[in-house]
């Protein structure tokens, strides 16, 4: 390819971009959520970690799809705490989280749509 030449993609190469991503969110500092999404089938593998001044430590994964709507996701490192469940609502396309965690000496809580499809 030359230099300032524009990459032509099909609309299979558009739909497969658009079918598979990646990403992830910090909550209060420390309670991290990272997700690979498949909308083809369509299925969410979540990998929920904990960012504390003492190291990282991821505290477990879990992959929710039409046969396996929600997933409870938790677990301590070093005095924080994390507990999240996620859902997916086909219906309404979308991917939510309910994320409960300690740290600090505090206790956060937060509920939300984590992202739509």
């Amino acid at each position: 390819m030359e230099p300032n030449q524009a990459l032509q993609l099909t609309d299979a190469h558009v739909q497969e971009l658009t079918d598979n991503f990646q990403d992830s969110i910090t909550l209060f500092g420390f309670l991290k959520i990272s997700w690979s999404v498949d909308l083809a089938i369509p299925q969410v593998t979540v990998t929920i970690s904990l960012s504390t001044p003492f190291g990282d430590k991821t505290i477990g994964s879990a992959t929710i799809n039409p046969q396996n709507l929600c997933a409870i996701i938790g677990g301590s490192f070093l005095g924080f705490t994390a507990k999240v469940t996620i859902c997916i609502d086909i219906p309404n396309k979308n991917v939510t989280y309910d994320a409960k965690a300690g740290g600090f000496g505090k206790n956060f809580e937060k509920s939300s749509i984590l992202f739509h499809f």
